[in-house]
Parts: structure tokens; C-alpha cells; sequence
């Protein structure tokens, strides 16, 4: 709760609000949730409304503008679980883009990714060597996280199946 806390104070305010490795704060029309990493995401004309919850009680609740499966302009909510999901899903995802760019810079051959799992192509003689060196690329932690644990593991496969 104290994230969607964060997130209203900074809609009622304008200002910048922290909270823990994150902050919310305003830029034009979106409320910007700051990251660790310095990405941002984006949360266009975010507003506070009376909502009804499913239970059938009255509650403030953060609303804000995104666009639906047909490009239309729809109002969405949003409630704590979800800010945080946001959160965990977007740090998640630059420590996974973080390895991969050392990764690349180390000469291994990453084809695809799925979630939080890499693919790279190696030589069948090399893979036991390429797998280790993968590992540790993703286990190197960047300079905004460097009180993060971190932690990977991998396989070989001749064929691509998901852990």
C-alpha cells in the first residue's frame, strides 16, 4: 500500500514522492514512476476517482489513460498489486537487458529471449564454457543495483525449451 500511497501524493501534489529504489513524480501529462536503472514508466493524465472495488465499497483509486487492443483512448485503475507488479516486471527486465548487452560485449551469440530466459547458439564443444560465461554476465550487477542479489542458472539444449 505504501507504493499506491506514493503514486497519490505525487498525483495531488505534482511533486516528486520516494519511495524505497523508486520515486513517482509529474512530467507534462503522465505521472512517472522512475526506476532504479533511470528508466521511467508512464502513466498519462493519472487522476484519483471513487471507484467501486468488486466487494461493492467506494474507494479512491488512482485512474489514468492508455489505449486499448484498437488504438482507442480507454481510462483504466490501478491498484497497489499492480503498481508494484509494474515495478518488479520493469527492473526485472533492465537487469535482464543489462546482461544481455554484457553478454554481447563478452562475443556470445544471443538469438532470442522469452521472459527471463536467453537463448544464445554456440558450438556444441564451447557450450559448457559459453553457459558459464552467460551465468556470470547475468549475474554482474549494474552500478543502480548493487545491493540487488542476483542470481541465474542455464542448460544446453540442442533444441530450445522453456525452464
Amino acid at each position: 500500500y505504501g507504493i499506491e500511497r506514493a503514486a497519490k501524493k505525487c498525483i495531488r501534489t505534482g511533486r516528486r514522492v520516494d519511495f524505497g529504489h523508486i520515486y513517482f513524480d509529474r512530467k507534462g501529462p503522465f505521472m512517472r514512476m522512475g526506476l532504479p536503472s533511470g528508466r521511467h514508466l508512464h502513466y498519462c493524465r493519472p487522476r484519483i476517482e471513487d471507484v467501486k472495488a468488486p466487494w461493492g465499497e467506494i474507494k479512491p483509486t488512482i485512474t489514468y489513460e492508455s489505449q486499448n487492443d484498437r488504438k482507442q483512448w480507454v481510462r483504466e485503475t490501478t491498484h497497489p498489486g499492480k503498481l508494484t507488479e509494474n515495478a518488479d516486471q520493469a527492473i526485472s527486465r533492465d537487469l535482464l537487458a543489462h546482461g544481455m548487452r554484457l553478454a554481447d560485449r563478452r562475443g556470445l551469440d544471443l538469438r532470442i529471449h522469452v521472459h527471463d530466459q536467453l537463448v544464445g547458439l554456440v558450438p556444441e564443444d564451447e557450450a559448457e564454457a559459453k553457459l558459464k560465461v552467460l551465468i556470470e554476465c547475468m549475474e554482474e550487477q549494474p552500478r543502480w543495483a548493487k545491493d540487488l542479489p542476483l542470481g541465474s542458472h542455464g542448460f544446453i539444449s540442442k533444441v530450445f525449451m522453456k525452464d
